[in-house]
């Protein structure tokens, strides 16, 4: 377990050498998620570990097919590493449903898929403050300033944002900061 969580933060760290290990990376979690389950190295689980080196591979190699295998990695509970936020480029809908699925244990999963949510899933942002707003005011002080950051509520260029990810454009008018912010509760 050790090897293999080490080799994980190698390959995540080697720039050089991301054409070859990114494929093999979605590989294993393709064909062995087992390999990377709850059990924990030095304090973190080796699933923890896969998600952080696949969301940071993904920005760089096929993210749909690494947002797939951390979908499944993701259905037995929360992962880390910003995965929510890969996954919910490609399946926004998952990402809300887990949420309000895990309530309070979702805090680290909604934080981090707030901005994707924002800048790329707009038309399913109210929808997803809503499902966080179970979670304590302090995490949704957190997420409100994350989306607001980030929002594009001019329409071309929200338009233009998600293109540059082949993903659609928003078909609904942007929420208001105060329709934001009611929807996630405060």
């Amino acid at each position: 377990d050790a090897v293999r969580a080490r080799s994980l933060e190698f390959v995540e760290g080697w720039g050089d050498g991301i054409d070859r290990t990114a494929p093999r990376v979605d590989e294993l979690g393709e064909r062995h998620p087992e390999l990377f389950g709850a059990h924990e190295v030095e304090g973190l689980a080796l699933r923890d570990q896969y998600a952080k080196t696949a969301s940071t591979l993904s920005l760089y190699y096929d993210a749909k097919r690494f947002a797939s295998v951390l979908r499944r990695l993701a259905a037995d509970g929360p992962l880390g590493g910003s995965a929510s936020a890969v996954i919910a480029e490609y399946d926004p809908g998952f990402v809300i449903a887990q949420t309000k699925k895990w309530g309070a244990q979702a805090g680290a999963w909604v934080i981090a898929a707030a901005p994707t949510f924002a800048a790329y899933r707009r038309d399913d942002l109210v929808d997803f403050l809503r499902a966080a707003a179970a979670l304590d005011s302090g995490t949704r002080e957190q997420v409100l300033a994350r989306v607001e950051r980030v929002i594009k509520r001019d329409d071309a260029a929200a338009a233009k944002f998600a293109a540059q990810k082949q993903l659609p454009a928003p078909k609904r008018v942007a929420p208001s900061e105060a329709e934001c912010r009611a929807a996630i509760g405060l």
